[in-house]
């Protein structure tokens, strides 16, 4: 069945389509980032920063995976490199940003405010 899905038929999907979801979704990531990388040191959603990070890793897993499978039943260059790439992307991210994510919090939740030290 997997086979059926991934076979090396021409996508039915033209390349102006392919490129255009593939350029809004890359500016929809990016403007996403930028309102994390903003909102996060002011501390707003702090509980939900690392679970879009583990999201983001979740469906690197999976694009990885269906861009393998792709490959391995001989599909055509264009239909196993956009999933293969964006996964092995998004994993290589979100691998460096959750543990720096995790230390930021340990930095925060262990910092006090010193209330009596002078300006």
């Amino acid at each position: 069945m997997i086979a059926s899905i991934w076979s090396s038929e021409p996508a039915s999907v033209s390349e102006t389509l392919a490129v255009f979801i593939g350029g809004v979704g890359a500016a929809i990531l990016g403007v996403g980032g930028a309102v994390i990388s903003y909102v996060s040191p002011q501390g707003k959603i702090k509980t939900w920063i690392l679970r879009i990070y583990y999201f983001f890793a979740a469906v690197g897993v999976l694009l990885l995976l269906a861009g393998v499978i792709a490959l391995l039943c001989g599909s055509s260059y264009s239909r196993w490199f956009p999933p293969t790439f964006v996964g092995t992307l998004f994993l290589i991210v979100t691998s460096f940003m959750i543990p720096e994510i995790r230390r930021g919090r340990r930095r925060t939740s262990n910092s006090k405010p010193n209330d009596t030290q002078e300006a």
